[in-house]
């Protein structure tokens, strides 16, 4: 299995066609439909329900969508770290921050994937202490 495979696996997915997922790709219908055997293969399931009129998802299929999903997102991520991120910022807070932070941080970085997002859990003395220091950009306080 390689990246090449789940990518035209998710375009066929997403598409629900083999010959647009071929256009989108840039590459033949042959092609992609060759390298989606090979992938169904290695598997050992059948992914696409494939007729004259549509192309489905099998349930093995519909699982592995999100797996494709995050794996190429993490090969996305691996290839930016040749790249040095154009910013960074730093935020504290306490627990009861943490699960909106988190939500948030999340969709900075789908954002901004070259912003260095550093997220610090700290007590309301030491958040305090570390924006005066410099230690972090941004401190979360209520009240």
């Amino acid at each position: 299995m390689d990246f090449r495979q789940l990518r035209y696996f998710l375009a066929v997915g997403e598409e629900a066609s083999f010959s647009r997922a071929a256009e989108r790709c840039f590459i033949s219908q042959s092609a992609i439909s060759h390298q989606i055997a090979k992938l169904e293969q290695e598997v050992g399931a059948t992914l696409l329900e494939r007729s004259t009129r549509s192309v489905r998802l099998t349930p093995a299929g519909k699982r592995l969508m999100p797996i494709a999903e995050e794996v190429l997102a993490l090969e996305a991520r691996a290839l930016e770290v040749g790249h040095e991120p154009r910013g960074s910022i730093r935020i504290t807070a306490n627990m009861s921050f943490a699960s909106q932070s988190l939500d948030a941080i999340s969709r900075v970085r789908e954002r901004h994937p070259n912003l260095d997002v550093e997220f610090v859990i700290k007590d309301f003395t030491d958040r305090v202490s570390a924006v005066a220091s410099g230690d972090a950009d941004l401190a979360l306080i209520r009240g």
